[in-house]
């Protein structure tokens, strides 16, 4: 016999599930002991790039085409309490977006991109931060390599 508690929870409506939650990926290929430059042989759109990093002083992520353009640059600037986010083609840096930084100084973080045909879902420790929306449609497809610079230690990279 059931009380009625019991009985009542069965009536109660399933919980939402966030769809957009990112799903675990099967990563097909994880680099340790990084350098500067990642190169993305396998890159395709849903693809996802996930960094496992300590943050120090300064930090930036770009993904970068063949010609050097940066389809996304991404740099937390400690100091100011937000993170810098941009592009660059042709030699020329194109309107900066500054969103809130979920970042402090050396803790341990995963950082990952997801890439759409033209924009950047990005994920803090598995929470969404930020969907970029690339100003120059196209862009993305050009994407070849990664490169992560400035003052972090980056344990490893993980592409799925």
């Amino acid at each position: 016999m059931r009380s009625d508690s019991e009985t009542s929870r069965e009536n109660e409506p399933s919980p939402v599930v966030d769809s957009t939650a990112p799903l675990e990926p099967k990563f097909i290929e994880e680099i340790f002991n990084v350098s500067s430059v990642v190169r993305l042989d396998q890159f395709h759109f849903g693809n996802r790039t996930r960094f496992v990093l300590q943050t120090v002083d300064k930090r930036r992520e770009n993904l970068l085409d063949t010609n050097r353009d940066l389809m996304l640059h991404f740099n937390p600037r400690f100091k100011h309490g937000y993170i810098a986010i941009n592009a660059f083609k042709n030699n020329v840096w194109q309107r900066e977006k500054r969103i809130p930084s979920p970042f402090e100084y050396e803790k341990v973080y995963t950082v990952d991109f997801v890439f759409k045909e033209n924009s950047a879902i990005m994920y803090v420790n598995g929470q969404f931060l930020y969907e970029y929306v690339q100003r120059l449609p196209g862009l993305f497809k050009k994407a070849s390599s990664v490169g992560c610079y400035g003052d972090l230690d980056i344990h490893s990279v993980h592409i799925a």
